[in-house]
């Protein structure tokens, strides 16, 4: 779950339900280049990005477990 969306500023990344262990998150433009990349260990429930350096468009946010990966997109 991300929130909110669209963004106006920072914004917050949940960790999906049943997801455990580590995280590997990037966020990616939609020329497919990663503008960001982040983690979230197995005790944290959320993580929170900052966008000043971002342009306004639609970005790609995914996460990658162990065994499973989420994907969603948020606007800017």
């Amino acid at each position: 779950h991300v929130f909110p969306n669209p963004i106006t500023g920072p914004f917050t990344i949940e960790r999906p339900v049943g997801a455990t262990g580590d995280l590997v998150i990037t966020l990616s433009d939609m020329t497919g280049s990663i503008v960001a990349r982040l983690s979230m260990n197995e005790t944290q429930s959320s993580v929170s990005v900052t966008t000043d350096n971002l342009a306004a468009g639609l970005y790609s946010v995914n996460m990658f477990g162990t065994h499973r990966s989420w994907f969603t997109k948020v606007i800017k």
